[in-house]
C-alpha cells in the first residue's frame, strides 16, 4: 500500500513537495554552511511545515463551516498560539 493511498489525495498534495523542497534547501545549507546548519534547517523547516498544515487544514475545514473570514481568523489564531508555544518550547531547550 502507497502513502497516496493511506493519506488521499488533500494530504498527499499537500506532503508532496516536503521532499522536493528539503533536499534543494538541504543541498544548499551544506555547502554554504555545513551539517549543524543542515540540522537546525531540517528542524525549523519541520517544525513550520506543520504550522502550515495546520492553518490551511483549518481554512478547508473551516470554509464550508464558518465561511472565509471567520475561518482565515481561526487559521491565523491557531497559528500564532503554535508559534508562540514553540518560541517558548525552543527558548527553553539547551542548545546543542
Amino acid at each position: 500500500m502507497l502513502s497516496a493511498d493511506v493519506l488521499g489525495p488533500r494530504l498527499s498534495g499537500i506532503v508532496s513537495t516536503y521532499p522536493a523542497m528539503v533536499s534543494v534547501v538541504g543541498a544548499f545549507t551544506h555547502r554554504q554552511w555545513g551539517r549543524d546548519a543542515v540540522r537546525h534547517m531540517l528542524r525549523g523547516l519541520t517544525l513550520s511545515l506543520l504550522v502550515f498544515v495546520v492553518f490551511f487544514l483549518t481554512v478547508g475545514i473551516g470554509l464550508p463551516l464558518l465561511g472565509l473570514v471567520p475561518s482565515f481568523a481561526l487559521a491565523a489564531a491557531l497559528v500564532l498560539a503554535i508559534d508562540a508555544i514553540l518560541l517558548v518550547a525552543m527558548r527553553r531547550r539547551p542548545r546543542g
